[in-house]
């Protein structure tokens, strides 16, 4: 038997009670199918994009993606028992192993397929807004079916969620919401039927989403605030009801504190300059400043940005103009929420669920990655949503309960409604063609962040990135004896070189203690036979922070292609020291001892160092075996192969080359071990090739 509705007001939330269903799946849920298939007809194309922003976090889409995932099932144990990322000196930071898992088992299933990642994020958004149009029905229970519809639909066309869908990266968003959300509808199943199993799969689902991402804690902290504005519960429910919830994050809290590595998250200051320890006045009106900018965005989501950041977003004081204008409208906001909240209003609801989210990404409580991200919107829109909803049918003094699709007396809402749909559509389909690809997205919203010095960096570096290729392929083709098409590769290779040099420096004049920008720089002029040129800039890098191991090792590339040997092996040797697992300064350093020196023991020496300080790598052992094989000792050669074939079972020519060795010596045990390696990693590779 259905519980009796009961409406506060004309605009007030209704309870939990529920109309009889319609009968037959379809008409059951026709809204969610409409809603489920519309996500793909707005972000459906976003699903033919390649990798783009920081995707390697979660894939193996570069030279430096994530190798965890990359081991498909294999790396599920190590998911769940690291941390999810890595600074470059090795420390970790941040937990999400649902996110990260996703990908593990993605890979495992379909292999390394960018448009199955867009596939899977379309899907999981879907899955979003059907679940939040249910969890909707239930809130607004009094206000029909119609009303509920509008709220999901406006959240799923909003062109702020570009980012979180079209950016593989972001999966951990969309999980944590689409957990956040359900954990909620399962709450409110559970006052419905009273079912037991509704009670015990909630607290997993708070649990699931905090080990997908921390973005999930402002919504559970509005758990208490949507039972007391959308039920009869009274207070003590509510508190047992948030027990569970609780316990799941302290059991998240309690991993991360005592079963992993201590974190280490350090923001540079073209991250976000605002220090922790800053004064409360100073990062309020920051704050300020970009809480109205937020506010502007849901209303007019342009121009959106794949990266804000320093300066793009600037570091104010209380008397900017729009830091006055913030304090005023989120006070008034501040003002119709509390009066709202005796009578449970859905306006009151609506700003409160948009202000709990956005201040946490704020910079008031501690500073944001990037200052300001489009995926920091994420929940905080829906509050958006409802109150723009609310207010369309508040402005045509129409009953939403009452609204019927081809109703005359509705036409000017639905005109409205359709329309904001339509031209956030739009502009949503529209920004998923600017998520294509790396190139498409820093190039084409360069223009708009020419005052982002990490923006610029970003940019230097994807057109440094493509001219390294071009260059490395140029020397293959002159190898080859393709001169001609050499030359042409080489010359557009030194193009790109000088042509990023433009965004280095527009990096180092925005944020001029940016290292790696200077050290960057510094690399677009050695690069292209001009090392003396880039020794300054390597210099400034180094000055900035005598701790980069990447900028001492650059000054001794620098000095030894100068011919400055004892530089060169003086600036090897330094950043070894600072980073003693640090591959490519050994590396070079046994190669001078070798070709300049005459010294194969020591450059063993050094190798074998190497290989004990990083037992990992196999960088080592390929070059102690060239080394055995310059001094045609064959056997040995084929030792430190062995070693780098035990770290890296996959590389199929190293595995070609011990199977004919050990066949030529009649050692007929390790030949049929090398070339069963061989003949399985030619299965494993075969469906990447084609």
């Amino acid at each position: 038997m259905a519980k009796k509705v009961v409406k506060n007001k004309k605009d007030g939330a209704g309870t939990t009670s529920r109309k009889p269903a319609p009968r037959g799946f379809f008409r059951r849920n026709s809204f969610s199918i409409v809603l489920f298939l519309l996500t793909f007809v707005v972000f459906g194309n976003g699903i033919f994009n390649e990798y783009a922003l920081d995707d390697e976090f979660y894939t193996n889409s570069t030279n430096g993606g994530n190798k965890v995932t990359a081991k498909g099932f294999k790396g599920l144990h190590e998911v769940f028992t690291t941390r999810t990322f890595y600074n470059n000196d090795g420390s970790g930071y941040s937990y999400r192993p649902v996110a990260l898992a996703s990908f593990a088992i993605e890979i495992g299933l379909f292999g390394e397929s960018p448009h199955m990642s867009h596939f899977i994020n379309v899907l999981l958004y879907g899955l979003t807004v059907v679940i939040l149009f249910r969890l909707m029905r239930r809130w607004f229970s009094t206000q029909g079916d119609w009303f509920s519809f509008f709220i999901a639909l406006l959240f799923l066309v909003h062109p702020l969620h570009t980012e979180v869908v079209d950016n593989i990266k972001c999966r951990d968003e969309l999980l944590a919401l689409l957990f956040g959300f359900l954990a909620l509808l399962l709450v409110w199943k559970h006052m419905e039927t009273g079912k037991k199993h509704y009670l015990l799969l909630y607290p997993l689902c708070v649990f699931a989403g905090m080990l997908s991402k921390h973005t999930i804690i402002p919504v559970i902290a509005l758990f208490p605030v949507a039972m007391w504005f959308f039920s009869n519960t009274d207070w003590k429910k509510i508190v047992l009801y948030m027990i569970p919830a609780l316990l799941a994050m302290m059991a998240n809290g309690m991993i991360e504190r005592f079963g992993l590595p201590a974190t280490s998250r350090t923001l540079q200051a073209f991250e976000n300059p605002i220090p922790h320890d800053s004064a409360l006045l100073f990062r309020f009106a920051t704050a300020a400043y970009v809480s109205i900018r937020y506010l502007y965005l849901h209303f007019v989501p342009y121009p959106l940005v794949y990266y804000y950041g320093f300066n793009y977003v600037p570091v104010v004081g209380i008397s900017n103009p729009l830091v006055i204008l913030s304090v005023i409208v989120y006070a008034a906001l501040g003002i119709l929420a509390l009066r709202g909240l005796k009578k449970k209003t859905i306006l009151s609801f609506g700003i409160l669920f948009y202000l709990v989210n956005i201040a946490a990404y704020s910079n008031l409580l501690r500073p944001a990655p990037g200052i300001m991200a489009e995926r920091y919107t994420y929940a905080s829109s829906l509050g958006f949503c409802i109150v723009v909803i609310f207010l369309v049918f508040k402005w045509t003094k129409l009953a939403p309960e009452n609204f019927r699709w081809k109703a005359p007396a509705y036409s000017r809402a639905r005109f409205i409604l359709v329309g904001i749909a339509v031209l956030f559509a739009v502009r949503s389909i529209g920004r998923n063609e600017d998520w294509e690809d790396k190139e498409t997205l820093y190039g084409g919203d360069m223009e708009t962040l020419h005052e982002s010095a990490k923006a610029n960096m970003l940019y230097g570096a994807l057109l440094s990135s493509r001219a390294m290729g071009l260059h490395l392929d140029a020397n293959q083709k002159q190898a080859m004896g393709n001169d001609q098409q050499a030359k042409q590769e080489e010359a557009e290779s030194r193009r790109m070189f000088i042509e990023s040099r433009i965004y280095y420096r527009q990096a180092t004049n925005i944020a001029d203690y940016y290292h790696t920008a200077w050290s960057n720089l510094g690399t677009t002029y050695f690069f292209v036979d001009q090392p003396d040129s880039a020794i300054p800039y390597f210099r400034r890098a180094v000055k900035i922070r005598p701790d980069y191991t990447e900028g001492l090792f650059n000054l001794g590339m620098a000095y030894d292609k100068t011919g400055k040997l004892d530089s060169a092996i003086y600036f090897f040797s330094s950043c070894i020291k600072n980073d003693s697992t640090y591959m490519q300064g050994y590396e070079q350093w046994a190669r001078v001892k070798m070709q300049e020196e005459n010294d194969p023991q020591g450059a063993l020496a050094l190798l074998h160092t190497a290989a004990r300080k990083k037992p990992d790598s196999e960088v080592p052992w390929n070059n102690i075996a060239t080394i055995y094989l310059q001094q045609h000792d064959t056997a040995s050669a084929a030792g430190a192969m062995e070693m780098a074939a035990q770290i890296n079972p996959s590389n199929i020519q190293r595995l070609a080359n011990l199977a004919r060795y050990f066949q030529m010596h009649q050692n007929i045990m390790k030949y049929n071990q090398y070339q069963s390696m061989y003949e399985e990693e030619m299965r494993k590779q075969k469906p990447n090739q084609r």
